[in-house]
């Protein structure tokens, strides 16, 4: 979940102002000796379901009708942890790094597109092997630790409905959330990639922010609204895969008077 604010992304407040119950686990990072994805659903399942349990909290929520909502690491782990449960009925993930092998060493496109501060595979490699990633190792030496740790990996084990979002110019590159979509389109998955041009690895113009969260309320509301099909509801037929991607309109190149 998202617990940042500022920047457009108060997220909890705006999904508490939408009905929605908001859960924001507290996960020290502990023994990761497999890694920051392995089991971690369960650790946050196990934090979810003490919440049911808790006197004050009994009806506050469905535990039936799960959603995860992630950005930047938070969008990481909401994708691992798709593919290792099917307790949840919709994920949305913003700016997420999905696949550790091409992060590592990317330059990214908006260090390209401003290269004033030169360019170098220091930023990536670093916060892959040693920084969130923790990896301990560069790829060559480290393969399977790097496949146990990329969502995009584990793509096959992904069921729930998943909507995308990213920035054009987000330091995580944003052939990181085109991996992702690809990975569920080529298996007729329900997912949805939107792409916001100029913006960075947070949404900052005014009308993306407005489109941002307008697409992921919707989301939510038709994944996790009572007896949807993505929310355990009756039998249903299964439905046509929906996978679509689309992009806000590229501004104008803005020209002196």
């Amino acid at each position: 979940m998202d617990v940042r604010t500022g920047g457009g992304l108060e997220t909890p407040a705006l999904l508490a102002g939408q009905g929605f119950a908001v859960l924001i686990p507290s996960l020290p990072d502990g023994d990761q000796a497999e890694g920051p994805a392995p089991g971690l659903a369960q650790r946050v399942l196990e934090i979810v379901d003490t919440a049911t349990r808790q006197p004050d909290l009994r009806g506050a929520f469905d535990p039936a009708r799960l959603g995860v909502w992630g950005v930047s690491f938070g969008g990481y782990a909401a994708l691992a942890m798709a593919g290792q449960t099917d307790r949840f009925s919709a994920v949305v993930a913003q700016a997420a790094p999905a696949n550790l092998f091409s992060m590592h060493g990317n330059f990214g496109l908006r260090r390209m597109a401003l290269p004033e501060g030169g360019l170098g595979v220091a930023p990536s490699a670093g916060w892959t092997e040693d920084l969130q990633a923790d990896m301990r190792a560069p790829p060559w030496a480290a393969v399977d630790r790097y496949v146990r740790n990329s969502p995009v990996l584990q793509a096959d084990r992904i069921r729930a409905p998943v909507l995308i979002l990213h920035g054009e110019l987000d330091t995580i590159p944003v052939s990181e959330a085109q991996q992702v979509f690809s990975s569920l389109f080529r298996q007729g998955k329900d997912a949805m990639l939107v792409v916001y041009w100029g913006e960075e690895h947070r949404i900052a113009s005014p009308g993306a922010i407005r489109d941002y969260h307008q697409r992921a309320f919707a989301f939510l509301d038709e994944n996790l609204k009572p007896g949807s099909a993505a929310a355990g509801g009756a039998p249903h037929e299964p439905r046509q895969a929906r996978a679509s991607a689309s992009v806000s309109p590229r501004p104008r190149p803005w020209r002196r008077p």
